[in-house]
């Protein structure tokens, strides 16, 4: 079961000890940001001298920092979109001047507990220099009670919640979740096999692969509301097999590259680019 965070401006969030950040680092924090009118504190730490002070300003400006830099869902940023889920990373690599070490251990408020976020934590990644993940942050690990946000890296250091008000609990909020598959692939040698992927929610491959090497399987992904697919490859290698992607009527595929084993081809459906290479 998902659960995740409320952050109510009240309320915070403390490690049982800093997480200390050396060289390169990516921390992706997945959250709604509400839209409060004040400035509001991601994460920080006490120690002035090494605290990892990201600051998001009333505007939704994310305050510069000689340290790090910023992307949201992906895309290099320097502000944030309120209201609505995104994965807001903040990064160190060799581009940025300052390679000092830096520290970690609250969330979503300043260290004196000021600049209070209001938001819907969903989780926490912290990746070292290697990229390994060292921490990772989980309400859906909560179980939906306690005082305790979960580190599933590193039980040692889970989060104790300050301040957080309403009845007992109702900071921890269900919620239906994306189903996941990442990787995942269908293979199929057989005659007689016909793989597929039915689902009725928010579906994610990431990446994706169908590969069918028999003359009568038709592997099938088929989905009525919201597929991603970054990326995918359905590979054909029979004249005779009919692999395909359905979707709702409002939904849409990207780019596609499709091939076809021998000439036998047809398009049922608009995309936004399409690449074919025909083999005869």
């Amino acid at each position: 079961m998902s659960y995740y965070l409320q952050f109510d401006g009240v309320g915070s969030v403390t490690l049982a000890s800093s997480v200390t950040l050396s060289g390169s680092f990516r921390i992706d924090v997945r959250m709604n940001l509400d839209s409060a009118g004040v400035d509001q504190k991601a994460l920080d730490d006490p120690d002035l001298t090494k605290r990892l002070d990201i600051n998001i300003k009333a505007d939704g400006t994310i305050g510069s920092r000689a340290y790090c830099h910023f992307e949201v869902d992906g895309v290099a940023a320097t502000t944030v979109t309120f209201d609505q889920e995104i994965v807001f990373s903040i990064i160190r690599d060799s581009s940025d001047s300052d390679q000092s070490d830096r520290k970690v251990s609250v969330i979503g408020a300043k260290y004196n507990n000021v600049s209070i976020a209001t938001m819907e934590l969903f989780d926490i990644a912290i990746f070292n220099s290697s990229s390994t993940r060292t921490n990772f942050l989980n309400p859906s690990s909560s179980g939906g009670t306690g005082l305790s946000l979960p580190n599933d890296d590193d039980s040692s250091n889970n989060g104790a919640l300050n301040n957080f008000g309403g009845t007992t609990n109702s900071w921890w909020v269900f919620y239906s979740a994306a189903l996941e598959i990442a990787p995942f692939s269908i293979n199929s040698v057989s005659a007689s096999n016909n793989p597929s992927i039915s689902y009725a929610s928010a579906l994610i491959l990431l990446p994706a692969s169908v590969d069918s090497s028999s003359a009568s399987a038709n592997p099938v992904i088929e989905y009525k509301a919201v597929i991603n697919l970054t990326p995918s490859a359905i590979n054909s290698l029979s004249v005779s097999l009919n692999p395909f992607v359905s979707t709702g009527q409002t939904q849409s595929i990207g780019n596609v590259t499709a091939g076809f084993a021998d000439d036998l081809y047809s398009v049922k459906y608009k995309l936004s680019g399409i690449t074919v290479n025909f083999k005869g």
